[in-house]
């Protein structure tokens, strides 16, 4: 028998259910959510809802007063002076040979870009700034040794019936079989509607070396494609942007000088002056606002020295209101904030201003900061700088017989490598350099990763230390013998001009004031 309502609602009101399930006037129900649940493709099913996306956040980045110099500095901090390749095939003439053939790969434009206009280190910030930006970015891995890339808006779906995510193709098992990019158009009548209007590159090749690589942070496993980092604070943006301009418009109209002239004389015995928005016989500029029948509405014509002529029998009343109101800067300072923390950096960074903070919040932003930095490298290097390292070094197989000779020496594996990330200045340089020298003296760290940390090169700061300190003693040998042959009795030594310093207690300096003195 079925229960009345009233008490079915009853006991499903003492159900002890997670308020999260339920729809309130705090807690709506999500736009284009399939109720029992689907992948993270399903959100952005529509490719041309994707592509405008897309569209939309280039528009931020190019246009948007703060959002554009925000991405470059979050580019800026993550790539700094670019990631270095560190190969670890067991034979050391083989990993100096991979470094110096990668550098020179790498420095030369004509050499790893498709069209001749990147750098290597170049590539590396184009790849982070558009995966922020559009979401994604795709980089094909040429025969002829160079890199090719499609911005977001070129991989689509044609009409198939096959399994195609915005132009990524899965197998029967979910996993990227290939990409079909459409060519690049400057028509946006052009449209791809067959498969023939596309080009397909496989992922991986014959061998399961990936070809085809793409930079994105996805969010869940089923996401096969990338969502740009402004898709949660699009509206943030657009008001933000509104509220700047708005202010500085009224800024500009509360300095302007105006001249405002009540009309005495009957108008029906003679004219009323220029009409609205038409300038004057001498040509000052006049604006009449309103006429027998006007209301009082927008004024289309507004510059300095405006001279406003009412109607008979109306009067003015001035109005001068707070620019910026009080409001304005609280207000700025949280949508900016928003801003900032959806491109992973503290506000003081965004703006370059840590005169809201002192000393202690400073250091502590930024170190967290660095923390998300930190995952970013990470996510970089394992989809863009490690399989474009195992290409590199097939190509340079090919290319060179002798790496191709040490490569095939027993106990070595040509593709072993590592990559340091570049790291960051210190913040507090005494304390900061005294915790890494007490790291290393206590073995908490190594000398490789303590300097692979500042963005420098173990090897490289090794060698110019040991040929520093050679020049310095090479020096004191020559300037001991000078001063021996000068003061024979002296007796100085290399070590003691290297000391920490020669008083004039010191046996040396005594020696030779007495031999100077004689």
């Amino acid at each position: 028998m079925r229960q009345p309502e009233s008490i079915a609602k009853a006991f499903d009101d003492l159900r002890q259910d997670f308020r999260a399930a339920k729809q309130t006037r705090f807690s709506s129900k999500p736009r284009g959510v399939n109720p029992m649940g689907s992948g993270a493709d399903w959100h952005y099913s529509r490719e041309r809802d994707y592509l405008w996306m897309i569209e939309r956040a280039r528009a931020f980045q190019r246009d948007d007063m703060v959002v554009g110099q925000g991405v470059r500095r979050l580019v800026s901090n993550v790539v700094r002076g670019g990631f270095t390749p560190d190969p670890k095939t067991g034979d050391p003439d083989l990993d100096r040979a991979q470094i110096e053939m990668h550098d020179e790969w790498a420095a030369d434009k004509d050499q790893c870009h498709s069209e001749g206009e990147y750098t290597f280190e170049q590539m590396e910030r184009a790849v982070l700034r558009h995966a922020i930006t559009d979401g994604d970015i795709w980089s094909l891995l040429r025969n002829d040794n160079k890199i090719q890339f499609a911005e977001a808006h070129r991989p689509r779906t044609p009409k198939t019936k096959r399994n195609v995510v915005h132009g990524v193709l899965l197998d029967s098992n979910s996993r990227r079989e290939e990409v079909w990019i459409a060519k690049e158009s400057q028509s946006p009548r052009e449209r791809v509607s067959r498969v023939s209007d596309l080009k397909q590159y496989k992922i991986r090749d014959e061998n399961g070396d990936r070809q085809v690589l793409q930079v994105y942070f996805p969010q869940r496993f089923s996401q096969r494609r990338g969502v740009t980092a402004f898709a949660p604070i699009t509206d943030c943006v657009g008001m933000h942007d509104d509220l700047q301009f708005n202010t500085m418009v009224k800024a500009q109209m509360s300095s302007l000088m105006v001249i405002i002239r009540e009309q005495t004389k009957d108008p029906n015995s003679g004219s009323a002056g220029p009409a609205l928005g038409s300038s004057s016989a001498n040509n000052r500029e006049s604006e009449n606002v309103g006429g027998d029948d006007a209301e009082w509405g927008s004024i289309p014509r507004i510059k300095t020295g405006l001279d406003v002529r009412l109607p008979y029998g109306e009067k003015a009343t001035g109005f001068t209101p707070n620019i910026p109101n009080p409001e304005f800067f609280p207000h700025t300072s949280l949508l900016l904030t928003f801003i900032a923390v959806n491109l992973d950096m503290p506000v003081q960074m965004l703006l370059l201003d840590p005169t809201k903070t002192n000393f202690s919040g400073w250091r502590g932003a930024i170190e967290q900061a660095r923390i998300r930095f930190v995952e970013i490298q990470s996510d970089l290097v394992a989809q863009f700088h490690r399989p474009m390292w195992k290409w590199r070094v097939r190509n340079m197989m090919r290319q060179s017989p002798a790496i191709r000779k040490m490569a095939s020496r027993s106990g070595v594996n040509a593709f072993r490598h590592d990559w340091q990330f570049p790291g960051w200045p210190y913040i507090d340089k005494l304390k900061d350099a005294q915790a890494d020298d007490l790291a290393i003296t206590r073995f908490l760290d190594s000398p490789r990763r303590v300097q692979a940390a500042r963005n420098r090169k173990w090897s490289q700061v090794a060698g110019e230390i040991v040929a520093d300190k050679g020049i310095l003693i090479r020096n004191a040998i020559e300037e001991a013998d000078a001063i021996n042959q000068q003061f024979p009795t002296a007796g100085v030594t290399w070590r003691e001009l290297l000391g920490p310093g020669l008083t004039s207690e010191s046996p040396v300096i005594q020696t030779i004031e007495t031999g100077a003195g004689a």
